[in-house]
């Protein structure tokens, strides 16, 4: 995760999957910047383990399917 946060411009592969994710814990923002904070964040790894898919609302579902 450091090494992606470290990344001024990342791949576009990478930034639409982490984007799909970060929307998944129920952030809105699309920005780089605002992504790398929260993938920065010391639970990152565990919430995406222990992350329950049963958890999505509608629109989320929406939101990530685009």
């Amino acid at each position: 995760m450091n090494e992606l946060a470290s990344l001024p411009k990342p791949p576009e592969a990478v930034k639409i999957v982490l984007k799909v994710v970060v929307k998944m814990f129920g952030e809105h923002s699309e920005e780089w910047n605002a992504i790398k904070n929260f993938i920065k964040k010391r639970d990152f790894i565990t919430n995406v383990l222990n992350f329950d898919p049963r958890t999505l609302t509608g629109d989320i579902r929406k939101d990530i399917e685009k």
